[in-house]
């Protein structure tokens, strides 16, 4: 599982230009964790106006920019200095050090976990790449979750018996989160407190 791909951007976080009446974006990444590039909350991109909101399009990090963003570097950034001025050498210090963050690859640790059936324990490392420039993440603990396999309704499911989550099994080894046991069946639709 990696860091989540999508570039985006933060109505609290502008930046002015030479102007001090016309503003820009600092760029970010999506804080969220998934299995392929985009999280499940970025990949519904709609048509908005709000620079800031999860569903407007920046592109990724690791590629171009849309032509509507905002965010500084962006080509409407470019062509905006041209209307409303440079910006300050501290504002474009600020902008380049954010944008920085995201062209630099470093190793971070995430929790691994185990899977249980006919008393050998399995451990799926989920080692993976991310993006930044923060120092690597030292990691203090690792949760040690331990599935059984679980059979309900003629379904093969993993159940996680401490917390009482279900997970679907796929034929890749992998699974998605379906809900939470309550003794005689699945409840759906409680969130995954992991995804917080």
């Amino acid at each position: 599982m990696t860091r989540c791909l999508s570039r985006i951007a933060n109505e609290a976080e502008k930046l002015y230009f030479g102007d001090k009446k016309h503003y820009f974006y600092i760029e970010f990444q999506c804080e969220f964790i998934c299995d392929g590039e985009i999280c499940h909350k970025c990949i519904k991109k709609k048509d908005t106006n709000v620079q800031g909101s999860r569903f407007f399009d920046h592109g990724l990090v690791t590629g171009a920019y849309t032509s509507k963003s905002h965010i500084f570097d962006s080509p409407w950034y470019h062509k905006s200095v041209k209307a409303y001025g440079i910006p300050s050498k501290d504002i474009l210090e600020k902008a380049m050090e954010a944008q920085k963050k995201k062209r630099v690859v470093k190793r971070a640790t995430v929790v691994k976990k185990a899977v249980v059936e006919d008393n050998s324990v399995k451990v799926l490392p989920l080692d993976k790449m991310v993006e930044s420039m923060d120092e690597p993440i030292q990691v203090d603990s690792v949760l040690q979750i331990t599935l059984r396999p679980l059979t309900h309704n003629g379904v093969a499911y993993w159940r996680d018996s401490d917390r009482e989550k279900i997970y679907k099994r796929l034929p890749s080894g992998k699974m998605d989160y379906i809900g939470r046991w309550d003794g005689e069946g699945i409840q759906r639709g409680p969130p995954d407190s992991d995804d917080d």
